[in-house]
């Protein structure tokens, strides 16, 4: 009976020790998600035309040109926004990677799906260690309208929540980690923040600034300290020897 009790520690006890622990991560990256909005107003009252400046871009930091970030994206540039000397125009979401790993990591995939709109607009790239990489519009149609505003993939809807929860997708040797966004940052809540009900009467859509400061993905476990690995290896040893000397008793 004595060795049957010692043989159930090591059955039930040692597997729980190690579900217990933190588990590495399948991702080798730590994956944000912002909005960069320099084409919005702050609020209703202020003049639409005073909002394409470089005064009012209101972008998440660290953006284009800081150090350490790659940034794959494009701004719009308008006819009207050359006359008044304005910048580069965003109204996106954004996707920050940052490859915290201690080696480069190859990403041969990332795709944005919201509700039945999926976003696969930036190719394969390698980040090296301690650098990371911005992700965000690339293009944009005939109408100056750029191809990753997820905050404009519903209207307003009366400010309610529509439900869609951003799935981020992040394809590394050939394995897919999907991340979701339920904090709706990537949607701006779940309805076209930009929309609100005093510029609904006249069609106009710029009476609130979307931008978001970059945000954490929820769901993402973080890798193991190596000390903390190391203890976990010195306890099950212990463990181990001390059932192994009860059993030869």
């Amino acid at each position: 009976m004595t060795r049957l009790r010692y043989v159930l520690v090591l059955v039930v006890v040692l597997p729980s020790l190690l579900v217990l622990q933190p588990q590495a991560s399948a991702l080798p990256l730590t994956v944000w998600v912002g909005y960069a909005d320099n084409t919005h107003c702050p609020d209703f009252t202020t003049n639409p035309l005073n909002c394409l400046t470089a005064v009012n871009a209101n972008f998440p930091s660290p953006w284009q040109g800081s150090s350490g970030f790659a940034f794959i994206g494009l701004g719009v540039t308008t006819p009207l926004g050359i006359l008044l000397g304005a910048p580069p125009a965003f109204d996106a979401g954004a996707v920050r990677l940052d490859n915290t790993s201690g080696a480069p990591v190859t990403v041969s995939d990332v795709t944005v799906t919201i509700g039945a709109n999926s976003f696969d607009l930036w190719g394969s790239f390698t980040i090296p260690s301690g650098m990371g990489i911005i992700l965000t519009q690339t293009a944009f149609d005939s109408m100056f309208n750029p191809n990753f505003d997820t905050s404009d993939l519903t209207n307003y809807n009366g400010g309610m929540n529509n439900g869609m929860i951003p799935q981020i997708a992040i394809t590394i040797g050939g394995q897919t980690t999907t991340l979701f966004d339920t904090n709706q940052i990537l949607n701006t809540g779940g309805f076209d923040l930009g929309c609100t009900p005093v510029s609904i009467p006249n069609g106009n859509c710029v009476s609130v600034n979307e931008a978001s400061p970059w945000s954490l993905v929820p769901g993402q476990t973080a890798t193991p300290e190596p000390a903390s690995i190391l203890l976990l290896g010195s306890g099950l040893l212990s463990l181990g020897t001390f059932v192994r000397r009860k059993l030869r008793a």
